[in-house]
């Protein structure tokens, strides 16, 4: 049985190895058992296949400034929109990450 496309293997400095739901943004952490059991089966594909990061995970925000974005970068987690959904304003991405900002700020001076 083969691993749904939506779902990708990754591991970050520090996390083993996570099942990562790239539609949903969820994420599970593997057993050994459990990744070499999808490793196994052999039908993974080569976007879904375990990649490791040296760097340690961190939340991060996404924001394609547009809808033309191919999605095809191996590190990107964003999938496809809808290509007729409405496109923000500038002016709503630099309000979003103010605020984003401000909350880093709170949580650095906690």
């Amino acid at each position: 049985m083969a691993l749904p496309s939506e779902f990708i293997i990754r591991s970050w400095k520090n996390i083993g190895m996570m099942l990562c739901d790239t539609k949903n943004g969820g994420m599970k952490r593997l057993g050994l058992l459990e990744f070499l059991a999808l490793k196994k089966e052999g039908e993974l594909t080569d976007y879904q296949q375990h990649r490791a990061y040296p760097n340690e995970y961190f939340p991060i925000v996404q924001w394609a400034i547009t809808n033309r974005c191919n999605y095809k970068c191996r590190h990107c987690f964003m999938m496809p929109g809808d290509k007729n959904s409405t496109e923000y304003p500038v002016r709503f991405g630099r309000r979003a990450f103010a605020s984003l900002q401000s909350v880093h700020e709170h949580r650095r001076r906690a």
